[in-house]
């Protein structure tokens, strides 16, 4: 028996052993390696890229390499808040106070509620880019109240107060720009929306000089330094049967203006010429188109007989 057992052994199948001496996880020396963990190399990239563990300079959306320190793509916190090409406050440099000071101070309140610039340097940044006298008056600013949370708003109120004279237009001025001086006239390629609005700023800034004129003079003035030609006056007297009051005026005169179909431009209804003023009268004073003489009469008919 014990022949025969070492037969077989000696003489056994050379397909069985190799079967039998197969490499597994437990015998095979490459096997045995210990395998990555996924998540373990998930957050060592992630710590690789950041320097410091945090995803704190990754942006969706954004490409590049997210990392910190002295490497190559730095993304810091802290440029989450740096400006962007049109994040740049109004230029102005203190001249002309009474034509450009509302405009400033509308577009630099607006600067402080969309900047992302860092409140602590809004104060700085409207120092460093200010030029001619505004930077002047900026500068009397001291530095500890520039860089507070609210060094921005302090500028502006600085700003606001050094031109307290000029936030509202003197009577003289404001009445002269809407009646005497003849850009406050349409002009010649001017599009009717365009002169209304500007006719309406003129006509505000009267009212806040307390100078409030009677709807049917606003009325007036208005269709009188449109300069329609005589076949839009046609159109616009039969919109407006003769009335002059301030809202018809300025809502018809809208309403001559067409858009024309295929071109994106417009076009005002009936106007196929421009009516020129004539020369003022010696010493100035409005000019006085002869186009307009005859409704010139008719309102002073209606005013006469109310």
């Amino acid at each position: 028996m014990e022949d025969e057992k070492d037969a077989q052994e000696e003489y056994s199948d050379p397909g069985e052993v190799a079967q039998e001496e197969q490499w597994t996880d437990e015998n095979d020396p490459w096997g045995r390696r210990e395998q990555p963990d996924p998540e373990a190399q998930h957050d060592e990239r992630a710590q690789s890229s950041q320097g410091d563990g945090t995803w704190s300079g990754y942006r969706p959306g954004t490409s590049g390499n997210y990392t910190s320190g002295s490497r190559v793509g730095v993304h810091r916190e802290e440029q989450s808040s740096a400006k962007l090409p049109f994040d740049s406050p109004p230029k102005w440099d203190g001249k002309d106070p009474a034509k450009n000071l509302t405009w400033y101070l509308k577009s630099l309140k607006l600067w402080l509620a969309t900047t992302r610039t860092a409140k602590t340097q809004q104060g700085a940044v409207l120092l460093n880019l200010a030029e001619g006298e505004l930077r002047k008056i900026i500068d009397e600013k001291e530095i500890d109240e520039l860089t507070t949370e609210t060094g921005g708003q302090l500028v502006y109120d600085h700003i606001e107060e050094t031109f307290e004279d000029f936030k509202v237009k003197k009577l003289p001025q404001a009445m002269d720009e809407l009646l005497f001086m003849e850009s406050s006239r349409r002009h010649k390629g001017e599009s009717m929306l365009d002169y209304t609005q500007r006719k309406k700023t003129l006509f505000q800034d009267l009212d806040k000089a307390k100078c409030v004129l009677p709807s049917l003079a606003k009325g007036y003035i208005l269709l009188k330094d449109a300069k329609l030609s005589d076949k839009a006056r046609d159109v616009f007297e039969g919109w407006t049967e003769g009335e002059y009051e301030y809202d018809k005026v300025f809502k018809n005169l809208r309403k001559l203006e067409r858009p024309i179909p295929g071109t994106g431009g417009t076009t005002l209804m009936g106007l196929h010429g421009f009516a020129e003023m004539d020369a003022p009268p010696p010493g100035g004073g409005p000019s006085d188109p002869a186009v307009y003489r005859k409704a010139g009469e008719r309102l002073a008919e209606t005013a006469g007989s109310s």
